[in-house]
């Protein structure tokens, strides 16, 4: 969960190293939060991880938010 996985194991042309990637197990062809029982969410979107990250696990988020911050 910590480390972004690699092109070849997502089958896709980039890495994954958002932080927000790191509260999901990510597999080919979608993602999983385990903080809600293994929920699997179809494709690999930042914008609905984080998104589920804010509605859902507020803590999460804002952990999100501030090492965007630190790293601007």
């Amino acid at each position: 969960m910590g480390e972004p996985e690699t092109a070849l194991q997502q089958g896709r042309s980039r890495t994954l190293f958002h932080p927000g990637w790191q509260f999901y197990e990510v597999f080919q062809g979608g993602y999983k939060c385990p903080r809600c029982g293994g929920r699997e969410l179809v494709g690999v979107n930042t914008t609905n991880a984080v998104k589920h990250l804010k509605v859902r696990h507020e803590a999460e988020c804002a952990q999100v938010v501030q090492e965007l911050k630190h790293s601007k």
